[in-house]
């Protein structure tokens, strides 16, 4: 009889640590949550660097329509009366 729970102890002392199996699925289901986490910072700052690179382009592209604009304007020929310095 002590024999038996001196069996049951240790079953259930052995059964409560976890097994190399368990740990190394563990430890690939972090490892592939990190390299998930890591491809999604990767792509979002992508994506963050094509949106700021095209609204950077278009504000440059407004400013040399408006300069070319000004340019336009300061052209021809004008009466002595408004030039005179």
């Amino acid at each position: 009889m002590e024999n038996r729970k001196k069996y049951k102890k240790e079953t259930q002392q052995i059964t409560m640590l976890p097994c190399k199996t368990s740990l190394r699925i563990r430890n690939e289901v972090l490892n592939n949550f990190y390299v998930l986490v890591k491809v999604a910072i990767t792509v979002t700052s992508l994506s963050l660097f094509v949106v700021s690179r095209n609204s950077i382009n278009a504000r440059r592209l407004e400013n040399m329509k408006a300069r070319e604009r000004m340019r336009r304007s300061n052209e021809g020929e004008y009466p002595d009366s408004y030039r005179k310095l």
